[in-house]
């Protein structure tokens, strides 16, 4: 490794006794090999790499040794122009010449070892220097799903020791400005997502200036006011940042804060957790910058000027925010699809990747003539792609060189006295032309050949799918900020578990508030928490519920507030949507909830919080509201008390209503008592979203089938309805279904059988509404037109006769087809419709053609855009249907 000129900070998770356990040279060498795609060999004492990017360009370029960013330690040129065989090249082929084929792959995966858990990106001190250089944290390897939130923390450590002269009152007290730049994306400029939150400096939001003294005049923690701040948003521009005030005062002449000796730190601590993603994002980059402002909000460097101020922030870090927890992980796989082949290559693990941590964990370094620097600043000379981060372009590019079959041959070669043949010596065939390179070399010198296997060059990145991921920890790790949350209590538990956290202090008052009767409040709700912000101080009290729900069913936190502190039953409390948690939100994040709302919107500093927790039924319609129609042969909401379908059967065409079970399945037990041997056909399928928009077909043609002569009709298991040339029909005002500015999402449970020309699911006429499973292999989905609000998708492999999910949702700024879990097609914009009395069809077009041929469990329709709920909905569905 000395003399590879190659350092490194790779461990194993330390021992029983404290010890570092060093990965070996062996393993480092093999990752570098990995990621970078190449051969390795020794040559003057140095380590040499033979890149993949040659073999695919197949042509005369340099093989490097330890490359970094234009500097090298030397280089040897490829030999090119050697041929073999046909008796005319430079090297004869001998007897027993084999040919074979290398068989074409159908996936490669590499998987990146942080070496410990880890969250996404983290700088144990990120200093002046580094903030005025925007030193970039990133971490370009993962993949970060739709509703994916982070959390981003720090502690800025702050002094500031007094400016002797030059203070006036309009410029002596001040405040810090933490600019936070956070990119998701791969940095194509197009896709980026960027964190965004700005602020504004009013007349009642800041500090006023006074010669009467600091220590009288201003509180040590004052936050900004109702005017203040903008709320979280994700943008597309890369100039947008997430500002933070600081709540602490600077005084000019005499330093941070009241009482105070020159020289003392402030330790502050900020945390946040940022809007889910909107879509799917590669990669992530962080910087932060600092800035500082008088009383009026004008800029000034008075604050930031190191001569006078010292500052840091002291573990700087991004993780992934899930299940109320900071979650972090130790490996991720890293996988490139193609579509030609059936072999799966494992290249196993890899040590380097994007530097996330100035821990010493993961650091790989190379030499380049006068220091040694980062693996990761290598580069690639024949295949660079701005998109994919270091092991995602490996996996890509490994995929593009084995897409396709590759022929082989293995044998002897006897030279002819012109060259010899070295590790990276290029060969042509004199019998075809194909271009080789070798994959094994041994020189047999008793007989003066080669023993040589060789393999054709090439490269094809066509068909080759995006890198995906699998983020896991290495071990069992508890979360770094799960003490702030005692060990989950069951439901009506006796524990008193109080929850601590660093921005708020306890006193009686809160618990003997806590005690009283709320009933006339919160209902039948549990009170979870009292939490009390007074001029006079803070008191919270919490009884915490736990976190682990009774089976089938979920969690629903709620908080009422009060702008008036100590508040009582008695009081009248509201509750606004800025400080809601969603389903399933756990204690900590409400209390971040609750912090945040203070932060934004307090215009005084009085308030109660009150935190209530219960428990509801996990049906679909319980946890995403607001259905406009939902039909399903299963329960979908917990108050729902109609039938599923009314049946018709046929042996006397006797009609009767069957509903659901004590599980909440369809009653086939009542179904079959009614249809016996017979077979039965569904007159109606009720609307179970309370709207009254029942599907019916009074007649007994083509009315989709239930039983099958005494049989009940499925698909993977589950009751099915049998549309085979049958409908079902309703009236219905267009705007219920698809709102005036194109708000509308379709779920549908379906599956078609065979191959179908044009059908249609789902359909109204005025405004137009289409929902076409299959259209000559198009998925076509139209909100409100034909033309600016269609959108289209090839029907993906494996379509016909399967069971298929489908998520269809449209606004006026975002429309998507998933299916299966999977985005096919999006369009960002379309126009406003009108609303009118209309007819709602499942089956077939309102005026009569292109049936629908198949079998259909779940059709639910909203009136709004419910793509911020996706992977939630999609969850609760392929959950009872396992569809995927």
């Amino acid at each position: 490794m000395t003399l590879a000129r190659i350092s490194h900070q790779t461990w194993h998770n330390v021992d029983n006794d404290g010890e570092l356990q060093y990965f070996s040279a062996k393993e480092v060498i093999e990752s570098l090999c990995k990621t970078f795609n190449s051969s390795v060999f020794m040559h003057e004492g140095k380590y040499w790499f033979f890149p993949l990017g040659i073999k695919q360009a197949a042509s005369s370029v340099n093989v490097y040794a330890m490359r970094y960013s234009g500097a090298f330690l030397g280089y040897v040129s490829t030999t090119f122009g050697k041929t073999f065989g046909g008796n005319t090249g430079n090297f004869y082929k001998r007897r027993g010449w084999l040919r074979t084929a290398a068989p074409p792959y159908k996936e490669v995966k590499l998987t990146r070892n942080y070496q410990g858990d880890k969250p996404v990106v983290i700088k144990s001190n990120y200093t002046v220097a580094n903030m005025v250089a925007s030193l970039v944290l990133d971490d370009e390897d993962a993949t970060y799903a739709q509703s994916t939130r982070f959390k981003i923390g720090g502690n800025l450590m702050y002094r500031h020791t007094g400016i002797p002269t030059g203070t006036t009152d309009t410029n002596r007290y001040g405040r810090i400005v933490l600019k936070i730049s956070l990119r998701l994306g791969d940095g194509d400029g197009s896709t980026d997502y960027y964190l965004k939150r700005n602020y504004s400096i009013g007349t009642t939001s800041f500090i006023h200036a006074s010669l009467n003294g600091y220590n009288n005049d201003f509180p040590t923690n004052l936050e900004l006011g109702a005017d203040a701040y903008d709320d979280i948003t994700w943008t597309n521009t890369d100039t947008d940042r997430f500002q933070i005030v600081c709540p602490f005062i600077i005084d000019r002449e005499q330093g941070v804060g009241p009482n105070l000796t020159d020289g003392a730190y402030i330790n502050y601590r900020f945390d946040l957790v940022t809007p889910p993603l909107t879509a799917e994002r590669d990669g992530l980059q962080m910087f932060l910058n600092i800035a500082s402002i008088q009383a009026d909000g004008t800029t000034t460097t008075d604050f930031t000027d190191t001569n006078y101020a010292d500052y840091s922030v002291r573990n700087f870090k991004c993780s992934v925010f899930d299940e109320a927890q900071e979650q972090e992980f130790g490996t991720v796989d890293i996988t490139s699809t193609g579509d030609q082949g059936r072999f799966e290559q494992d290249l196993g693990e890899t040590l380097v990747g994007d530097r996330i941590t100035s821990m010493d964990h993961g650091v790989i370094k190379v030499f380049d003539g006068s220091t040694y620097v980062d693996a990761t600043d290598w580069r690639s000379l024949n295949s660079t792609t701005a998109s994919l981060g270091i092991n995602k372009l490996a996996t890509r590019e490994r995929m593009a060189f084995h897409r396709t079959g590759k022929r082989m041959e293995r044998g002897q070669l006897l030279g002819t006295g012109n060259g010899y043949l070295a590790p990276y010596t290029i060969l042509t065939n004199a019998e075809d032309s194909l271009v080789y390179y070798l994959t094994s070399l041994r020189y047999v010198a008793s007989d003066d050949e080669y023993d040589v296997t060789l393999i054709n060059a090439g490269r094809d990145i066509t068909g080759i799918t995006a890198v995906q991921d699998n983020a896991r920890p290495s071990k069992d790790v508890t979360p770094p900020d799960a003490g702030n949350v005692p060990k989950p209590a069951l439901l009506g538990g006796t524990a008193n578990n109080i929850v601590n956290t660093s921005y708020v202090s306890y006193n009686p008052l809160a618990r003997s508030r806590f005690a009283t009767t709320w009933t006339s409040v919160i209902g039948t709700e549990t009170l979870e928490g009292y939490w009390t912000i007074t001029n006079d101080g803070v008191g919270k009290y919490i009884e915490h519920q736990g976190e682990i729900p009774t089976a089938g069913y979920v969690l629903q936190r709620a908080v009422y507030v009060l702008s008036k502190g100590q508040g009582s039953a008695l009081d009248t409390y509201t509750q606004p949507a800025a400080v809601q948690p969603i389903v399933g939100d756990s204690l900590n994040t409400t209390l971040a909830l609750i912090q945040e709302y203070m932060n934004r919107v307090g215009t005084d500093s009085s308030y109660t919080f009150l935190i209530t927790y219960k428990e509801i039924q996990n049906l679909l319609l319980d946890i995403y509201t607001g259905a406009a129609a939902a039909y399903s042969l299963r329960k979908l909401d917990k108050d729902y008390t109609g039938y599923a379908i009314r049946v018709r059967e046929s042996a006397g065409n006797t009609l009767a209503d069957i509903g659901f079970d004590s599980n909440g399945d369809l009653d086939t037990t009542a179904l079959l008592n009614h249809t016996g041997v017979a077979s039965g056909y569904v007159h109606t399928w009720y609307d179970q979203s309370g709207n009254g928009n029942n599907l019916v077909r009074s007649t007994s043609a083509n009315q989709p089938q239930i039983v099958s002569s005494g049989s009940v009709v499925t698909e993977n298991g589950k009751p099915a309805l049998n549309f085979n040339v049958s409908f079902l029909t309703c009236s219905v005002t267009s705007g219920d279904i698809l709102s005036t500015n194109a708000e509308n999402t379709m779920l549908a449970v379906m599956t078609q059988d065979g191959a179908q020309a044009q059908n249609t699911l789902v359909h109204m006429v005025s405004p137009r509404y289409v929902i076409n499973p299959d259209y000559n292999s198009i998925l076509l989905y139209d909100a409100g037109n034909a033309t600016t609000n269609r959108l289209q998708a090839t029907v993906p492999t494996g379509w016909d006769d399967n069971q298929h999910l489908l998520f269809y949702s449209s606004s006026l700024t975002f429309q998507q087809i998933c299916v299966d879990g999977v985005q096919l097609a999006t369009d960002t914009s379309q126009v406003t419709v009108a609303s009118n009395s209309t007819t709602l069809q499942i089956g077939r077009r309102v005026e009569g053609y292109d049936p629908y041929k198949g079998t259909v469990q779940e059709i639910i329709l909203y009136g709004t855009d419910q793509s911020s709920n996706r992977t939630g909905i999609e969850s609760n569905i392929n959950t009872y249907y396992s569809i995927y």
